[in-house]
């Protein structure tokens, strides 16, 4: 899943809050990158607090970084 931190209504981390009773269901079979234009080293910090959160990514995304994650995904699946 692909997490932007800034969105109307609910922000990211509001997101990853409430997502957190469901933990345990998800935790092995949901993967959240989060989406984020801040360089900010509180962002990549926080970030670290959510186990759900598999990593930070700089926006803009581009292919290489897509195939990156598609590749680690498929690495995992395979263990």
């Amino acid at each position: 899943m692909f997490l932007d931190l800034n969105m109307p209504l609910m922000n990211g981390w509001q997101f990853l809050d409430a997502l957190a009773p469901h933990e345990n269901l998800l935790r092995g079979h949901c993967h959240i990158f989060i989406l984020t234009s801040s360089l900010a080293l509180t962002d990549m910090e926080k970030a670290k607090t959510y186990d759900l959160v598999t990593r930070l990514i700089h926006k803009p995304i581009d292919r290489l970084e897509i195939q990156a994650i598609y590749s680690q995904l498929q690495g995992e699946r395979a263990e």
